[in-house]
């Protein structure tokens, strides 16, 4: 652990310890290096714990940065820094006032009993060396150079990490805590603008919930098979014995996983009770996507709107706006012509009500001529605005436009996108065929003729309750034997059955080709599919084989490959588990405790300081679950 402030003076006040630190603190922000300046003076016990741990902290946090398994030594390896090993006489320094010695100690002071070895003589010559050389006159003087030799390797190895990192458009220390963190930030900065994923909304969290409840892995079995050459025979024991054998090994999974068709776009949802009747048609949030993509093309620039970010709220009333440019101040509406009373062949035939929301053309007009004269004059802000009517009017016969639409912005996927209602055969047609792409919540099963085929890996996956009535006599002996089960407990399991399951299409179209059978279907959820992630994946095992071919590179392809796997797995964190961390001390700590969002308590190396661990009051699922 690399201490990154010297301890200068233990001193007693009120028979209770008190330490002074040093002057002069050298701390690390971002990649810029600076001297925080603390007057001397006491600081209490319980102060000094606290802001040692938060220290402590920031160091230990650069571990979430580096392959798993990574030593200190092949951390500063990897980016070229030589580890720098220098002695001190620890055991020797029993008390503050032996830094004051000023002479060094003899080679039997460097004896450690950690590791049960003395140092070498060569070693010691060389820290007689250094004490000449360096014109040291106390032992404090050989700790501070200890600590200066322990410290600047790992600095110069993480501003070689953090200016790796920038090459990637990322800032390591302020994007995030950990890699899954930065690749996330990653793997949406190398996606084609044209693709965007949608959250699922506040009125239809029951499917939100349903999904984080049928989210399931891949099931971890081991299939055990000894084959020996000249031994094995094929076919049974009559036939020959197998001259060679070959393994296959799978590699970058992850990254291949992440390059497949994704779920983009927002969902149309159909449910069978009505038909499957689609529930959500953006046909005029399409418009509004086609003309702000086309203007941000045109005039070579960037606006931020729904389908690439957020609406952007201006002024003391929150105007959401459909674009923004906040280069230019410049705000972007499209307005619906029957939704904003517009005087054109669009409303012509339609009365003086819009009978939707019951509002008067006349009024529709005149409120969206206040919300552009407030925005211009209170916000002060420039507004550009199109209607319906004149974007279609421009699309008609411009065929660069037109061309624009169909590269660049994504197109219905298949007929099923239509407003037809649908039946449970034409669904499965459409699947089988490739043309529906989402999510089916349906009955399924593994008929019993085939059974016997799937029986050393029942092919449906799902997560159940499991009781201990639930399993066979030999596992229900070791069960109890062991006290295990006394609950229900939730476990991933393969079964022939799947009753109200969700899965994605690609997977139930694999069931229907190999024989498993829909008996219902009770909701489609549709997405526009889109390999949105592919760029991602190419750089990623471009990189590995960069570093397979050139080992000078070796830790280009480590931290590659990092990314790839966490791209997958950072991709279906369960926000849920996140927690709030707490240092605190005396009543605080009680309050704490005694909540209901209280998770765990962890003393801090002395008694009046804790590490306390709490769930969130609110989870913001700000992750697209569908991915």
């Amino acid at each position: 652990m690399v201490d990154l402030f010297t301890l200068d003076t233990i001193m007693f006040r009120d028979k209770k310890p008190t330490f002074i630190l040093s002057n002069v603190v050298p701390c690390y922000r971002g990649l810029n290096f600076y001297k925080a300046n603390f007057p001397i003076s006491a600081i209490q016990m319980n102060v000094f714990y606290k802001f040692r741990e938060i220290m402590r902290n920031c160091v230990v946090r650069i571990r979430t940065f580096i392959a798993p398994g990574f030593s200190y030594a092949k951390y500063l390896a990897a980016y070229e820094v030589e580890e720098q090993k220098d002695f001190f006489p620890y055991e020797y320094i029993t008390s503050i006032e032996k830094l004051d010695e000023t002479s060094l100690p003899p080679r039997d002071a460097f004896y450690s009993s950690l590791r049960n070895s003395e140092l070498p003589v060569q070693n010691y010559d060389y820290v007689c060396k250094v004490w000449k050389e360096s014109g040291m006159t106390s032992l404090r003087d050989l700790l501070i150079w200890y600590n200066n030799k322990d410290t600047r390797p790992f600095i110069e190895a993480l501003v070689k990490q953090c200016e790796f990192y920038k090459t990637l458009g990322l800032d390591m220390l302020k994007d995030a805590v950990s890699v899954p963190g930065l690749t996330l930030r990653y793997l949406f900065k190398t996606m084609p603008r044209a693709h965007f994923f949608s959250l699922i909304r506040e009125k239809d969290k029951d499917l939100h919930e349903e999904l984080r409840k049928q989210i399931v892995g891949g099931p971890s079995i081991i299939f055990y098979r000894y084959h020996e050459k000249g031994i094995t025979k094929l076919r049974g024991e009559s036939g020959k014995a197998v001259q060679s054998l070959v393994g296959y090994g799978a590699n970058s999974l992850y990254p291949w996983a992440s390059s497949q068709e994704m779920p983009t776009e927002y969902p149309v949802r159909r449910r069978k009770e009505n038909d499957f009747q689609p529930e959500v048609i953006l046909r005029y949030g399409r418009l509004s996507r086609e003309w702000l993509e086309w203007v941000a093309y045109k005039e070579n620039t960037t606006i931020r709107h729904k389908f690439n970010a957020r609406e952007k709220q201006l002024g003391a009333r929150h105007i959401r706006v459909d674009g923004w440019n906040a280069e230019n101040r410049t705000v972007y509406q499209f307005h619906i012509c029957f939704f904003h009373g517009h005087e054109c062949h669009k409303t012509e035939g339609c009365g003086d009500v819009n009978l939707v929301n019951g509002k008067s053309f006349q009024e529709l007009r005149e409120t969206t001529a206040e919300i552009t004269q407030y925005l211009l004059e209170k916000v002060g802000v420039k507004v550009v605005e199109m209607y319906e009517c004149e974007w279609e009017e421009m699309k008609e016969g411009n065929d660069e436009i037109v061309n624009f639409i169909k590269v660049h912005l994504p197109q219905s996927p298949s007929p099923f996108s239509d407003s037809s209602p649908q039946t449970k055969m034409s669904i499965l047609r459409d699947i089988y065929d490739g043309y529906l792409y989402g999510l089916v919540r349906c009955d399924i099963k593994v008929p019993e003729w085939l059974r016997s085929h799937f029986s050393e890996m029942p092919p449906i996956f799902k997560n159940i309750d499991v009781s201990s009535e639930d399993i066979g006599p030999f596992m229900h002996d070791f069960a109890d034997e062991h006290r295990l089960l006394g609950r229900p407990r939730r476990t991933l399991i393969g079964s022939f059955i799947g009753k109200n399951i969700f899965l994605a299409t690609p997977l139930l179209r694999w069931y229907l080709e190999h024989g498993p059978v829909v008996d219902e279907i009770y909701e489609v959820v549709e997405y526009t599919p889109a390999r949105c992630f592919q760029g991602f994946a190419n750089i990623v095992s471009e990189n590995r084989r960069r570093g397979d071919l050139d080992p000078t590179k070796a830790i280009l392809a480590e931290t590659f490959k990092l990314l790839g796997n966490s791209a997958y797995g950072k991709s279906l964190e369960n926000l849920e588990n996140r927690r709030d961390v707490a240092y605190s001390m005396g009543m605080d700590v009680g309050k704490l405790v005694n909540s209901r969002l209280f998770r765990t308590c962890t003393p801090l190396d002395h008694n009046d300081l804790f590490e306390v661990e709490s769930a969130k009051s609110k989870v913001r699922w700000n992750l697209p679950l569908q991915i």
